[in-house]
């Protein structure tokens, strides 16, 4: 009986901590499930965003509560249009303060906003200067 007993203390022990890694990924999920609903105005036409081709993510800037759970997201990606043009999408979502519940995992979802922004080019080149890999597997050579 008392190996058993161990083992559930530190079955007990170790949840939280997965539950912290667990919602670690949690942000990226929330991100592209909201991503996929969106729709982005491309050339005056409105283009569902699962059919962009998403070139690049900057790593999310995220705020969490100290027990991990998300608060508030602020993410960029680069994406490009079947036509060729280039789309920054711009990912921001708060809690606000009263948004949350007493138990984390019963409360309201983050709510995510996503901002669309057509760039050229040498618009694309200039913001990939610092991203080195990216910039050549775009566009094949150094910045």
């Amino acid at each position: 009986m008392g190996p058993l007993i161990a083992f559930f203390l530190v079955a007990l022990m170790l949840l939280p901590l997965l539950q912290l890694t667990g919602r670690a990924r949690s942000a990226d999920k929330l991100l592209q499930r909201s991503f996929e609903e969106e729709t982005a105005l491309v050339n005056g036409a409105q283009v569902p965003a699962s059919r962009l081709s998403v070139l690049h993510r900057w790593s999310n800037n995220t705020i969490r509560t100290r027990y991990g759970d998300l608060v508030q997201v602020d993410a960029n990606w680069l994406c490009r249009a079947e036509d060729g043009q280039y789309v920054v999408a711009i990912a921001q979502g708060v809690r606000e303060a009263g948004a949350r519940d007493f138990f984390t995992w019963g409360g309201t979802p983050l709510q995510i906003d996503w901002t669309w922004r057509t760039l050229s080019e040498a618009q694309v080149r200039n913001m990939l200067t610092a991203e080195r890999k990216v910039y050549r597997q775009l566009f094949g050579a150094d910045p």
